[in-house]
């Protein structure tokens, strides 16, 4: 080997190794930071779900540390660790109801159905979660337009929500957002805006034995413009008496959460949570 290309072999393997040295200080950084906010979320909450993301990070922290290029066992993922320990510097905490707080979307899901195929129309599993959050009627509104079907709005509306409440019986809380509500009755304002109806949304809440938890609830005719415009968690912050921009809202949804930023509000997604049951097959 020349001299020329020992430097230069040299150089490459120091640039690696600075390269390397770089990506476990960082990885070292972001676990270590990651692990204080889950002992954080521990002790306040005393969350299950503290300990089973410190021992995910642990796990990934450990093989990036020990290889450069290690298996993806254990998948990183975003759950917004530090801002579910930072709840405690916030005014009030605003819950999104279907899917957030109660199992709710696959019996929704089982329920549009039978209005769909009632008036043949088809609504995909995929498209009905990338609608969460806006009301009933919108969905039926915008379904009958595509499908150029004419139908009795209020009427189909009724259909719907009476075929959801059929399969209210079987409907579970999602505990680790629900153990969030019940550790934090009476240190904290709490209320629920949804986009759903406050019919349906209070018997889900009596369901799963949390109504008396908010001191508001605020649903999808107490507001003009829904999710993902701000209205619904504006006048759920107003309702408690708390500031905008010191509420963190709790959402399972894309427009729950574009709802919340146009708020000016932090939120938590809660999907790394829970994944619901599909009700139709993926390819």
């Amino acid at each position: 080997m020349t001299d020329h290309h020992h430097e230069d072999f040299q150089k490459k393997s120091r640039k690696q190794k600075t390269s390397r040295h770089s990506k476990k200080l960082r990885i070292f950084c972001i676990f270590t930071e990651h692990l204080c906010a889950a002992t954080q979320l521990l002790q306040l909450y005393h969350c299950e779900q503290a300990i089973c993301e410190s021992v995910l990070f642990l796990f990934n922290a450990l093989f990036l540390l020990s290889s450069p290029q290690p298996p993806k066992l254990f998948p990183m993922r975003d759950t917004s660790l530090m801002n579910l320990w930072r709840n405690q510097n916030f005014d009030a905490l605003l819950f999104d109801c279907d899917g957030t707080l109660a199992d709710t979307m696959p019996a929704h899901y089982r329920a549009w159905l039978t209005v769909c195929e009632a008036h043949g129309m088809t609504f995909d599993e995929d498209r009905f979660y990338a609608l969460g959050g806006r009301p009933t009627r919108d969905i039926v509104a915008t379904l009958a337009a595509e499908f150029g079907v004419t139908l009795n709005l209020e009427e189909a509306v009724i259909i719907k929500e009476q075929s959801f409440l059929l399969q209210l019986d079987s409907i579970q809380p999602i505990d680790p957002v629900v153990d969030v509500v019940n550790r934090s009755r009476g240190k904290i304002p709490m209320a629920v805006a949804t986009g759903g109806t406050r019919e349906v949304c209070t018997r889900i809440l009596e369901h799963i034995g949390i109504a008396d938890a908010f001191s508001a609830l605020v649903a999808s005719e107490d507001v003009v413009r829904h999710k993902p415009d701000p209205d619904v968690f504006l006048e759920a912050a107003k309702r408690v008496g708390a500031r905008p921009k010191h509420c963190v809202v709790w959402e399972d949804s894309d427009l729950g959460i574009e709802a919340a930023r146009r708020a000016g509000m932090a939120w938590v997604d809660v999907r790394p949570f829970h994944s619901p049951t599909r009700v139709s097959k993926r390819l």
